[in-house]
This record gives structure tokens, sequence and C-alpha cells, in this order.
């Protein structure tokens, strides 16, 4: 069974279902969300739609942003701009350390990354084990 749209042209014959797709600038503004948060981004190559379309999430929320790389995506270019034009450090989680990146390049063993808004790296990485 597939887990990803992108899997879903290999199986022909299987049912399928529609579901509401919604922007996380959606979600956040149904929600009210308006303290700090974290999101987790796992969307299997899809994460340059899902930063395209979160620009007042990340211009004005701020959120902190754990997101799976492939090394499969095409579309990390996109999103690396993004996230740069609203002032993210980005940061690949390691076995034993986070490493600051200028640009997002997919890790062939690493796939999680950390986005930070600028403002708020100091205090985080004061956090992290040395």
């Amino acid at each position: 069974m597939p887990t990803s749209v992108k899997l879903d042209s290999k199986y022909p014959n299987i049912d399928t279902i529609k579901v509401e797709i919604k922007t996380l600038d959606d979600i956040f503004t149904d929600l009210q969300v308006s303290d700090q948060s974290c999101i987790k981004i796992d969307v299997e190559g899809f994460e340059g739609d899902i930063f395209k379309n979160a620009q007042k999430v990340l211009n004005h929320h701020r959120p902190f942003i754990l997101c799976e790389v492939l090394n499969t995506t095409d579309d990390y270019p996109n999103y690396c701009r993004i996230l740069s034009e609203n002032n993210y450090i980005k940061y690949l989680i390691t076995d034993n350390n986070i490493k600051s990146h200028d640009k997002i390049i997919p890790h062939e063993r690493f796939k999680d990354w950390l986005f930070i808004p600028k403002e708020k790296t100091e205090d985080v990485l004061l956090l992290m084990p040395k």
C-alpha cells in the first residue's frame, strides 16, 4: 500500500479517497495559534508546497521547524530560498550534533533538519549538548 502521492501512479487499481488540504497559514488562522510553536514536516518530497504556502506563518509566527529532507526531492533549493528570505538558520541533525548550513543539501544518511528563526538561535543553541 503506498504511503505517499508519489507512489500512487504505481498502483492504478487502489481505492482512493478525497482529503481536505489546508496550508499552514490556514491551519494557524483556524486554530488561532499565537504562542511559540514547533512544526514537524514529513511530507515525502512535498516540502516546497508547504513552505510556499506558509508565508504568514514564517513571517509572523516564527515557529521552529523540524523537517525531513529526502535526497530524492528536487524542490529543496526553492524552500531553502524561502527560509533564507524569512531569516531562518538551517541545521542538519546528525548522530552527535547539529551543524549549521547556508544551504539545504540532502544528505544520504541524515534526513532531519532543524530550521530556527535567526533571532531565536542563541537561546536554543545554549540548550544543546556540547
